[in-house]
């Protein structure tokens, strides 16, 4: 036997001392499935409810429940309403282009546009002619978004943005005829067809309103005025919230306080209160969550 073979000998005879002359067959690897069955988190059971884990149930503009792909709130009008509505706002009302939420005691409310019409050149026209806190609602806040992918909604409404704005909290709306305010509605054809005496009621109901509502029509803002958009507020005075229906025509993604009318700046203490009017002092966001903690 030369050297190599008895080292060879020598090793298998230490192998065999140590207890390794025994070979069992190892047991048989139980599936990665069952290994791991206790351990992957369950997604929530969303079938018995109609929606996946992946869409989220939404009213789309004619009122109908249906479905959409979750995503980021930010890039879609739908998941941001979807997000609002977890963190307490209720929706207090729903129309073709917009979704009007709001939390219980707040004086102001968060219009979701899932699309864009031309409801902020409105909103800036009111502003430009004194009308802004009186016939025009007053708007704190207003800022356009992109959603992340094209879908239907660029077919009927021209464009793929959406936005959010932070407006003044109406009341009621004056489709309830037990307002005073519901006959503006039913006198507002009449007079613009030249009947001067209902135009004579409109002014003695509210003072100017014949004057705004002309205006309106030479301006091409009169093309959606009803019921549910000619509202009152908790002082009762008349706002027409939002009349018109056509394409936007402003390229500006963003509006703020100052770029509508000047704010109220109201300082008290034990002793007294003032209110003046000021200019406000541009105030520049980080994002868009600090810019709702900050008007809400």
């Amino acid at each position: 036997m030369n050297w190599k073979a008895c080292q060879r000998h020598l090793a298998k005879m230490r192998w065999k001392k140590r207890g390794h002359n025994r070979i069992e067959v190892p047991p048989v690897p139980k599936p990665v499935k069952v290994l791991f069955e206790n351990f992957i988190p369950k997604a929530p059971n969303l079938v018995g409810v109609g929606i996946g884990p992946m869409v989220i149930g939404v009213v789309d503009r004619w009122g109908t429940a249906t479905e959409m792909p979750k995503t980021s709130p930010f890039k879609c009008p739908f998941n941001f309403i979807d997000k609002l509505e977890k963190r307490g706002y209720k929706v207090l009302g729903r129309g073709a282009y917009s979704t009007i939420l709001g939390k219980e005691g707040s004086s102001r409310v968060i219009k979701v546009s899932r699309s864009l019409d031309d409801w902020i050149d409105y909103v800036q026209w009111g502003a430009a002619n004194g009308y802004a806190g009186n016939f025009v609602p007053r708007v704190y806040s207003w800022k356009r978004h992109e959603r992340s992918m094209k879908d239907k909604h660029t077919e009927w409404c021209g464009t793929n943005d959406w936005s959010v704005a932070v407006v003044e909290r109406m009341r009621d709306t004056c489709s309830d005829q037990k307002h005073d305010m519901s006959l503006l509605y039913n006198l507002y054809y009449p007079a613009s067809s030249g009947n001067t005496m209902a135009a004579l009621y409109m002014d003695d109901l509210c003072p100017g309103s014949y004057q705004f509502f002309s205006e309106l029509h030479k301006n091409h803002f009169s093309s959606d005025i009803g019921g549910k958009n000619m509202m009152v507020r908790a002082d009762g005075s008349f706002c027409v919230t939002d009349p018109t229906c056509g394409h936007i025509k402003t390229e500006k993604k963003r509006f703020r306080t100052g770029d509508f009318s000047p704010s109220v700046l109201r300082i008290a203490n034990d002793n007294f209160r003032i209110d003046k009017q000021v200019e406000p002092i541009p105030y520049r966001h980080k994002g868009l969550r600090n810019w709702i903690r900050k008007w809400l």
